[in-house]
């Protein structure tokens, strides 16, 4: 979101007189000033002072929006306005395609820059952390009124108030369930069910926002008997019963979507230069954090790992694939856009907001095995040569069919703050030229006829609220919703065909001759729509796994994840068969199935050869495959590389025997492999092995030493500045090839062009979206703005020593820490004075490189604003 840097003399005064109509020039980028599809057009469609600050946004079938707004956004800023934050809606009521009123419909002191807005025909759903609000507007004036509406906390307990990682969007899927999601910062969330559920990780915690410990849920069973990581997105009916979670071991999400066919998309956050876009299986695990959710992808990288990838465990089993890693950004709303204004070449189209990048990517996810294909391509980005404000903070498809998109408007992004001081913001429509939108009426849900008007809808939750409704008329609704699964757009038959058995028998019997089509996707949509029912799904699994694509494979797998092996072992069986050995997506989506199983799945699987068994192996590692392992690493008839793969996938095997016969393989080994075990076992013996108490029997076989040897590592923070002061350097022009030679003293602590240690953020095309003053500002003061993730500790030890770095792994007897240069450390508990929190000290100031020359300081930014991902 907005720059840390406020410029502090601005006064409470001054931003009132902003925010209540104070006439200002604002710099908006204007629609010439992006590029867009040939066909389409940009527009403004609404801009300050009609809204502020928008975080998110939704339309009602009339096609008006509504606005939640972060003028309070983060702590500092809390006091902008008294009264609360608002949620506003606004309309076009002449069809001249801008909007011409703006009212709010509430003001609330307990909305503190909400990140999330649903609305449901009159239940409009806000994400205020710790609770997820449902304001019911009972009269329908489009206005809460208190003594006549009704507010309620549907569901609380979300970590993270005034948080990027908290509770963000809610949306309604084809099947009528309402979807929401929450970053990191974890949460504790009991259903209307009286089921409780627990999202832990090693984050942060503490203070007034972190009502429960994340630390402290990791690890810890849900409701269903399942462990979660945060963050996650979660289902629930829309009475607030029924939770089930989706997907989960998210860094910061900031939104998600489904389409009709059910498939879930998200975009999510990065520490470094990993920000993805990708497709969310069944149950998915993201893999920012450890499988336990203790520790963060950096207390489990390996020294020979690219770091995009390990960033995202994508070299561990257990993990999803990770989809369209671009680098790093900032990444915010996603849509996706299935029928309306723009035509069918757009029908598919996966939209993604990328506030940094000032981007919309458009993604035509192509199946690819059980998984997606995505390519990056732009719908509307804005040229970087004309303003560097826009910074979308939502993209959705309008009940008129036009994509529109939130502009938070701001000169930078990250850090936690804002720098713009009049808090504009605007929504931009994109359409074809000459777009004229049609005339929409407030549909009734309680008639047929609307909520089949409805159904057929391009936003998704007016069409999804109307699924919701359908259900009631039963077989009513049976012959409309029939013809519509028939429709040649294959977007409405698909939104029909969910409706089918929720019909009763007849509509469950014409859904079930579904599964005989010759489309796989219609296959798959008709498995979930039966499945969503809660019949058993078992007979129709057993038809189709032996013939359906691999996209229904992963569905008919999601679907065992709770069934015992005694009743599905020969459908299980049958998934190993279809596996091909390279489909990343199958494989993740069987491993899942064979959860609380896989120790008789893996005994019983007959076809045992080849690079396939080894993969499928990994992907489980049973408790079972220890000897089996121990054979394959010994025998030297297997090649060195056969070898290393058996012993890393001992590693993830999670019993104590599996290290200890690591330990035992490290004496009977010698060379490369001898140091290959060595590596790992000094890698996770403090962190996932710490739980099982065995470090003593390594350090006494000589794995490691038994003293730890602990050294200064610390950063001299310089009382007076020996550089030219920032206003000075500004005013020199650079040159980025000398800038080049420069940056090489800051591969101590950054990843540039692929080398450098990984320490601080990855510098890889950062600067291209940042002006020249924030880069220089961050190279001046390299600990003036610590990005997320990468807040440190100051330890201090028993003896004096001081150490300055990035917690990495942490268990109750040791504490792994990088510093800056890329020390690694093992600090004994036990030695430890005392630690804090650190936000300085953790990066080499200018001068310790020897950066002090005014010019080597111009040419270092000219560098850095060009360098590309």
């Amino acid at each position: 979101m907005k720059n840390l840097f406020w410029k502090s003399a601005l006064t409470l005064g001054v931003f009132a007189h902003t925010i209540f109509g104070a006439e200002k020039k604002h710099d908006y980028v204007k629609p010439q000033d992006f590029k867009v599809h040939g066909d389409l057009e940009v527009t403004v469609w609404a801009k300050s002072p009609m809204l502020f600050n928008p975080t998110n946004m939704d339309t009602d079938s009339k096609g008006r929006i509504w606005v939640t707004e972060g003028v309070n956004y983060r702590k500092r800023f809390t006091n902008r306005r008294p009264k609360g934050d608002r949620v506003v809606v606004l309309e076009d009521s002449d069809g001249d395609g801008v909007a011409d009123k703006s009212h709010t419909f509430v003001q609330d002191k307990e909305l503190v820059s909400p990140l999330g807005i649903a609305v449901f025909d009159n239940k409009v759903v806000v994400s205020q952390p710790p609770d997820l609000l449902v304001y019911t507007d009972k009269n329908r004036d489009l206005k809460f009124d208190p003594k006549v509406d009704s507010k309620e906390i549907l569901l609380s307990g979300f970590n993270g108030m005034n948080h990027d990682h908290s509770l963000h969007a809610t949306i309604a899927a084809p099947n009528g369930r309402w979807m929401l999601n929450q970053g990191n910062c974890g949460a504790e969330v009991t259903d209307q069910s009286k089921r409780t559920f627990y999202f832990g990780g090693s984050y942060r915690s503490g203070g007034k926002h972190y009502p429960f410990d994340p630390k402290e849920m990791a690890g810890k069973p849900s409701a269903d008997g399942h462990k979660y990581i945060s963050g996650f997105i979660a289902s629930i009916n829309p009475d607030g019963t029924g939770l089930k979670v989706e997907g989960h071991n998210f860094r910061n999400s900031y939104e998600h979507t489904i389409n009709s066919l059910g498939e879930v998309f998200q975009s999510d956050n990065d520490d470094t230069v990993s920000c993805r876009v990708a497709h969310v299986p069944e149950y998915g695990n993201a893999g920012y954090f450890s499988r336990d959710g203790k520790r963060d992808w950096r207390g489990e990288k390996h020294s020979d790992q690219e770091t995009t990838l390990a960033h995202w465990h994508q070299y561990d089993p257990g993990f999803m694939p990770a989809g369209d890693i671009y680098g790093p950004g900032s990444p915010t709303g996603v849509a996706f856009y299935e029928n309306g204004a723009l035509g069918d070449k757009y029908s598919g189209m996966l939209l993604a907001a990328e506030a940094a990048a000032g981007d919309i990517f458009a993604y035509f996810p192509e199946i690819d095995g059980a998984g997606y294909k995505l390519e990056r391509k732009s719908l509307m980005v804005k040229e970087k040569s004309r303003g560097s404000l826009f910074r979308p903070s939502d993209v959705m498809v309008g009940a008129d069919g036009a994509i529109y998109v939130a502009d938070w408007f701001d000169p930078g992004v990250g850090g936690h703050g804002t720098r713009d001081d009049s808090l504009s913001g605007a929504i931009y429509r994109i359409a074809p030229k000459a777009f004229k939108a049609p005339v929409l009426k407030q549909l009734n849900y309680a008639y047929l006829q609307d909520c089949l008007k409805a159904l057929q809808s391009p936003a998704i939750n007016v069409r999804n609220h109307a699924a919701s409704q359908l259900a009631n008329f039963k077989e009513q609704a049976l012959n409309p919703l029939l013809k519509m699964s028939k429709s040649s757009d294959k977007w409405l038959a698909y939104r029909a065909v969910w409706l089918l058995p929720m019909l009763g028998d007849k509509g469950i019997h014409e859904c079930e001759k579904l599964l005989d089509s010759h489309q796989a996707e219609m296959q798959l949509v008709a498995y979930r729509a039966l499945r969503s029912t809660g019949i058993n799904i078992l007979p129709y699994a057993e038809k189709l796994v032996k013939k359906a694509d691999a996209i229904v494979l992963r569905e008919i797998a999601a679907s065992l994840r709770d069934v015992p092996y005694s009743q599905c072992q020969t459908i299980l069986q049958d998934l190993y068969k279809r596996y091909d050995g390279k489909d990343k997506a199958l494989l993740y989506s069987i491993g899942l199935a064979a959860k609380g199983k896989k120790n008789e799945f893996w005994k019983d699987l007959a076809d045992r050869k080849g690079e396939k068994f080894q993969t499928f192996t990994r992907e489980l590692h049973p408790f079972r495959a220890i000897n089996y392992l121990k054979k394959r690493v010994v025998d030297t008839k297997n090649s060195l590389e056969e070898r290393k793969y058996a012993a890393q996938t001992l590693v993830y095997v999670e019993d104590k025997i599996a290290p200890l016969t690591l330990l035992e393989l490290w004496h009977k080994t010698d060379g490369e492999l001898k140091d290959f075990i060595f590596k790992w076992c000094f890698m996770r013996i403090d962190g996932d092995w710490a739980k099982w108490g065995i470090r003593e029997q390594f350090e006494q076989s000589g794995l490691l030493p038994q003293k730890a040897v602990v050294i200064n590592s610390t950063v001299e923070i310089p009382k007076t500045r020996k550089v030219p002061p920032m206003s000075s350097i500004l005013e020199l022009k650079g040159d980025a090839k000398k800038g080049k030679l420069v940056a090489q003293r800051c591969k101590m602590c950054h990843v540039i062009e692929g080398q450098g240690v990984n320490y601080g953020p990855g510098l890889d095309g950062w600067g291209a979206n940042q002006s020249k003053a924030d880069i220089l500002n961050a190279v001046w003061d390299p600990n003036a703005t610590i990005a997320h993730g990468f807040s440190g500790r100051h330890i201090v030890m028993q003896n004096g020593i001081r150490i300055d770095g990035l917690v990495i792994d942490q268990s109750d007897l040791y504490m792994k820490v990088k510093s800056a240069g890329g020390v690694v450390q093992s600090i004994p508990i036990k030695d430890i004075h005392h630690s804090r929190a650190a936000r300085n000290g953790l990066m080499y100031y200018p001068e310790k490189l020897g950066l002090t020359e005014g010019q080597d300081f111009a040419d270092l930014v000219e560098y850095l604003h060009q360098l590309k991902k």
